[in-house]
């Protein structure tokens, strides 16, 4: 909804709703390799459910693209052109654009010029998250390693990373951003599989001089600009310090919100947010052209944003019924263990 917000021109954060989506998933995903341990599942089954849970809606997303294009240039014809390389759509149908990155740098992920989407950008590291999620699994149930260890690892590598590319090219290397997704993996260790306090205690101290010290590298405070972002990486992990302590102050509550009749339309939401992601952008003249017929232009903001955000979801829960749901992965039993695996996006 952030993205969304942001793409309508009523909010100018929808980088960092991105980044804290990537906490969420470090949370997910870790929870869903450590249920597939449990369950003795094999690496291939791990991965064909995550291909299966996020490549078919992402497909007929991409061919959806297509088409609205291709109506664009013959509807307007001397304005509008549109030509893909197949090189380019080998990229967008196998979530590889970020390959471009590696030989031509962008200051920021959306860039890329070989994305059909610009907001697809996001899904080319969830992709690599998913396959070092998928080898971790592999060499945990090999008794090689142990989750845990690795995410950690690859952590500190990825802030090192981070540190001495602060604010420079985007390259679509998955450490650029495991750190955010590595938070989130952290943050189920802690409370999931960890009853020390000791180890809680050592999460939030180490947390929160991520925080302090990221938001001491935003001085001089005029310099910090959040549609523009201006100290990009510091502004990231300050967010995320503060989101990821969030998460962990609100777990006791969890139950509680649950239960909230407050809490149903955001679980809703939540339930079609993968494919509100998925079709938002590229509709975004056709949802104004919708509501401008009841709408006029000199009506309030928050009236044609809210009018615009409810056809959004309209579309999106359409698209949700034909192309997503179809798709969600369903529960595992092996043996006396019976699990449920992710719903949403993990």
């Amino acid at each position: 909804m952030g993205v969304l917000l942001t793409h309508l021109g009523a909010l100018y954060v929808g980088h960092y709703f991105v980044m804290v989506f990537f906490v969420i998933s470090g949370y997910c995903i870790t929870a869903s390799a450590r249920a597939a341990i449990r369950a003795k599942m094999p690496y291939r089954e791990f991965m064909w459910r995550r291909v299966r849970r996020i490549y078919p809606p992402y497909l007929a997303a991409v061919l959806l693209f297509a088409l609205t294009r291709l109506a664009k240039v013959a509807l307007n014809r001397s304005t509008i052109t549109w030509h893909a390389s197949p090189l380019q759509w080998l990229q967008n149908l196998t979530l590889t654009q970020w390959v471009t990155d590696l030989w031509h740098p962008v200051h920021l992920p959306g860039d890329n010029p070989t994305l059909f989407v610009a907001a697809f950008w996001s899904l080319n590291y969830e992709e690599q998250f998913y396959v070092v999620a998928g080898l971790a699994l592999f060499m945990a149930l090999q008794g090689w390693f142990e989750l845990r260890r690795m995410v950690i690892a690859l952590m500190v590598i990825g802030f090192t990373w981070d540190f001495f590319h602060s604010n420079g090219p985007i390259t679509g290397v998955f450490l650029e951003y495991w750190p955010h997704f590595g938070l989130g993996a952290c943050l189920f260790f802690v409370l999931t599989e960890s009853e020390s306090r000791w180890t809680r205690r050592v999460f939030i101290v180490a947390v929160s001089l991520l925080g302090i010290v990221s938001i001491a590298q935003l001085q001089p405070w005029h310099g910090v600009v959040l549609g523009e972002l201006t100290h990009r990486v510091s502004m990231e992990f300050a967010v995320l310090s503060v989101f990821s302590l969030m998460l962990l102050a609100l777990r006791p509550f969890s139950s509680a919100i649950a239960c909230s009749p407050l809490w149903r339309p955001l679980t809703a939401i939540g339930l079609i947010s993968y494919s509100l992601y998925l079709v938002h952008q590229f509709n975004l003249v056709l949802v104004a052209s919708i509501v401008s017929v009841g709408i006029p232009a000199s009506a309030p903001m928050v009236l044609q944003v809210t009018a615009k955000v409810c056809v959004h979801l309209i579309l999106a829960t359409g698209f949700w019924f034909v192309f997503e749901r179809p798709c969600l992965n369903r529960q595992v039993t092996r043996g006396k263990t019976r699990i449920e695996l992710e719903q949403g996006m993990a």
